[in-house]
């Protein structure tokens, strides 16, 4: 979303993704289950994913920062101070929880910004997985299922409520839109009213 917030009008967003051998081929990590159990895999590959505007660019200074916390620029009047600006610094965070990281780069001001997502993957034989996946049907709560729950997106941008509910009814889940706290409140007391409460309520920050 920040690619299309900070490009204007007639300017290109780029998708691409990619594989990739690297260095860290060949190495081992050890991960520990939700049953405790732990489990090790080799990396075979990593996944390069790289998202390309032609917006308002960055300078040197403004690339040291990316990733730090509570950072915004407001270098245009597309972004209008909007957004909490941890949105970076949490997805850097989550990366680096999977053994991955964040990248950016940028010509400087007005030339564009390019973000690339750095995964690595694992190769799992398909016995183990196939092992897993049936281990894994244990560990929810008696009674509970994950297949089917019923959400609340709430978030002022629709572009993220949009991306949001596409994710999760692509999985088979219910989902309802708030556009901001005061409203998903509203919603929330409703559906207790009437006796169908939200399994889950993913909200933005601020």
């Amino acid at each position: 979303s920040n690619a299309i917030k900070f490009t204007p009008e007639g300017g290109n967003v780029t998708i691409r993704a990619a594989l990739h051998e690297e260095a860290i081929s060949g190495r081992v990590d050890t991960f520990t289950l939700q049953n405790g159990e732990e489990v090790s895999f080799s990396i075979s590959r990593s996944l390069h994913l790289c998202v390309s505007d032609t917006g308002a660019g960055m300078t040197k200074e403004e690339l040291s920062k990316t990733f730090g916390e509570g950072i915004q620029f407001n270098v245009n009047t597309l972004q209008a101070g909007q957004g909490s600006g941890l949105g970076l610094y949490i997805s850097q965070g989550i990366m680096e929880l999977h053994g991955g990281c964040l990248k950016v780069f940028s010509k400087g001001r007005d030339k564009g910004t390019t973000f690339t997502m750095v995964l690595p993957l694992y190769h799992v034989p398909d016995i183990q997985a196939t092992e897993m996946v049936e281990r894994s049907d244990s560990f929810a709560p008696e009674g509970v299922s994950f297949n089917d729950l019923r959400t609340l997106v709430v978030d002022d941008s629709q572009t993220n409520r949009k991306l949001l509910r596409r994710l999760l009814t692509s999985r088979g889940h219910k989902c309802d839109e708030a556009d901001d706290g005061l409203v998903a409140v509203e919603y929330a007391k409703k559906a207790i009213h009437e006796g169908r409460e939200y399994d889950l309520i993913v909200m933005d920050y601020k």
